[in-house]
């Protein structure tokens, strides 16, 4: 098992530092910018000290077509950080990654997160799958009570 989810933090590593790419069109059915499939992000909290910014929340999605379900916890600092493993919380079958980071806020405000979702499909040898979407909330820590927001993968690599 350490193994396989080695493989599969490195793979968040080593896609973190590849450019990203246009977003696709949506694409109903395959999870991509697809209005029928989103990750539920839940007690979202950030704030930001002397020492930078921070994050904390609980992130999941039911099974979708070929996308395994999944639930973790995240949590990280330093804007602009490389992706920090989330732990993936829930006892199904499978072997899925969760990992996220704080990137600069595309409009210049905000908490801007970035999560990614990878698997490996255990009956075929081989096989990875990633998926990345992000969204941009508020720094909400001691002014504001917990966030609730859905994120839409945005981008999606595989090999099969």
């Amino acid at each position: 098992m350490f193994n396989i989810n080695f493989l599969v933090l490195s793979f968040l590593s080593a896609t973190a530092l590849a450019a990203p790419a246009p977003a696709p069109a949506p694409q109903a059915g395959t999870g991509v910018n697809d209005p029928a499939y989103s990750w539920s992000v839940t007690d979202w909290s950030a704030g930001c000290a002397r020492s930078g910014c921070y994050y904390d929340f609980n992130i999941s999605a039911p099974a979708y077509n070929d996308i395994p379900a999944f639930s973790a916890y995240c949590s990280g600092y330093t804007v602009g950080a490389p992706f920090q493993p989330c732990g993936v919380n829930d006892d199904l079958p499978g072997n899925r990654g969760v990992a996220a980071h704080l990137l600069d806020a595309e409009t210049g405000t905000g908490a801007h997160i970035e999560v990614s979702l990878a698997w490996v499909d255990l009956e075929q040898t081989d096989t990875y799958y990633n998926y990345t979407g992000n969204a941009t909330s508020t720094y909400n820590q001691f002014v504001a009570p917990p966030q609730n927001f859905t994120i839409t993968p945005s981008s999606a690599f595989g090999v099969a």
